[in-house]
């Protein structure tokens, strides 16, 4: 049941940041949300608040580059 609800958190957040759940991380230490978009016309890694706000482009990647499938690192 837990996992459901977060799984519903992060599905509503990303939806307000425009990706596709299946984009998602688990939120990191600061409880920030990891997740790739197209939204600037290439796929860039953002992360996002786990009410939907601050959302923030991490990467640039020029065309054909893409990044997708963001992971947070284990270490601190």
């Amino acid at each position: 049941m837990r996992f459901a609800l977060l799984a519903i958190a992060v599905a509503g957040a990303l939806a307000l940041a425009g990706a596709d759940a299946t984009d998602a991380a688990y939120p990191g230490h600061n409880g920030r949300i990891a997740y790739s978009s197209d939204r600037s016309g290439n796929y860039a890694i953002w992360t996002i608040n786990p009410d939907g706000s601050d959302a923030r482009r991490l990467t640039s990647p020029a065309p054909p580059f893409f990044d997708r499938v963001p992971v947070w690192s284990p270490f601190k």
